[in-house]
């Protein structure tokens, strides 16, 4: 009888156990979730480098490893291509400041662009 008792006192606690790791799967799989549409939502309303999009995300509160999850699922499903963000941003410069070519090259590697991704934004914005 007491081993009968124990083996379903075990089971119980499996039991117990797999929820409680359902649960934070769940959680953590919704939190990523709001992550990844607030990064979405910001590549909708303005041009972001990768580190820029991850400091805004961060001073979102996100934790750092959050909001680089959120910026490496948006490279993954293909939402985001750096290149078209900087030129973008290029084209706002332009629009917006006398920047000479290579002042708005250096104002993209300051915000986060690559050397490569600025030249192309300014090349074709």
């Amino acid at each position: 009888m007491a081993l009968a008792h124990r083996r379903s006192q075990r089971r119980l606690r499996n039991c117990i156990d797999t929820r409680r790791r359902t649960s934070h799967r769940g959680v953590r799989v919704r939190r990523h979730v709001v992550h990844l549409a607030k990064a979405k939502d910001y590549l909708s309303l303005m041009a972001f480098s990768k580190t820029g999009l991850i400091e805004q995300l961060e001073y979102d509160g996100f934790s750092t490893a959050d909001a680089t999850y959120a910026v490496a699922q948006v490279e993954a499903d293909g939402t985001v291509d750096w290149n078209d963000q900087a030129v973008k941003k290029a084209r706002d410069y332009r629009s917006k400041t006398a920047f000479p070519r290579q002042g708005v090259i250096e104002q993209l590697a300051y915000e986060g662009f690559t050397s490569a991704q600025a030249v192309y934004g300014v090349d074709n914005a």
